[in-house]
């Protein structure tokens, strides 16, 4: 038996390397040696996803391409796949963001601050016409990190993470131009961090959570937003919105994790500390 040190770093979760024993044996061979076939050994493991019912999108900058291998790094990512099994994948909206093996926490993220019109967007689908939503983003310390579920082309009926540096992690519940609500974080948002938001049908029915504090913040009102219907087919847009306009953010997203129904605290709880565990944050989920 030896001691191996493993730096506390989630990015190093599922490495794996070859390993071969030996035995002193001198009747085996002219060696005096018995070996054993090769074996894998392998740092760690991640826990199981911890809740599927109602997962329409689940991208996972650590899987990008949906068969456990990585693009090189430093590369344009043109498709982030789907882990969801709905096959919402996200392909280049105006230009490729760029894909960073060593971005978060050790962990790959993908870089949407190299050029100013860089997004991903998955199809118009029926799999975002609910009303109600519960989304999740992990992201470093960026200048403004978009998520946004709309029809394409438009900025109504969209559900909105517009997360900042400082006290500016915002989810907006945004009807039509001009007529939204919004609430903002009491805490400022450094470094890497999980953003948490639930949308319901009306414009009161929003929550807004960073490394699982939710927010004491009032909301607020611009112009007279409306109830969400429930039947717009809607898109995800990463790093852009989905208006005409292409209002774009920047900066490195490791994870998005979107549902179609609002889940209960506990299911929050499950999914949020699943993140903090896995980028290795000192988040407040239980």
């Amino acid at each position: 038996r030896f001691p191996i040190y493993v730096p506390n770093s989630a990015g190093f979760i599922g490495t794996a390397f070859d390993m071969q024993a030996a035995a002193v044996s001198p009747q085996s061979n002219l060696l005096g040696l018995a070996v054993s076939d090769r074996g894998t050994m392998t740092l760690g493991a991640r826990s199981p996803f911890p809740v599927i019912a109602g997962l329409v999108l689940h991208l996972d900058a650590a899987d990008p391409s949906g068969n456990s291998t990585l693009p090189a790094d430093g590369s344009p990512l043109a498709t982030w796949t789907d882990l969801s099994g709905r096959g919402n994948h996200a392909s280049t909206g105006q230009a490729s963001p760029i894909f960073r093996r060593n971005a978060v926490q050790g962990a790959p993220a993908v870089d949407f601050g190299v050029s100013a019109v860089d997004s991903l967007v998955t199809a118009s689908s029926a799999d975002f016409a609910a009303a109600t939503a519960t989304m999740f983003l992990v992201a470093r310390n960026p200048v403004t990190a978009l998520v946004s579920v709309a029809p394409p082309n438009t900025i109504d009926d969209e559900m909105l993470l517009y997360a900042r540096p400082g006290r500016n992690v915002r989810a907006f519940h945004h009807t039509s131009p001009g007529h939204f609500t919004e609430l903002p974080h009491q805490n400022s948002a450094f470094d890497t961090f999980i953003q948490e938001a639930t949308f319901g049908i009306n414009t009161v029915d929003v929550s807004n959570a960073i490394d699982g504090v939710g927010s004491t913040a009032s909301l607020l009102t611009t112009g007279s937003p409306q109830p969400f219907p429930a039947s717009v087919n809607r898109a995800v847009h990463v790093g852009r919105r989905g208006s005409s306009s292409f209002e774009n953010g920047s900066g490195f997203i490791a994870e998005v994790i979107i549902y179609d129904r609002i889940l209960s605290q506990q299911e929050r709880d499950l999914v949020g500390s699943y993140l903090q565990a896995k980028f290795g944050l000192a988040a407040g989920y239980p």
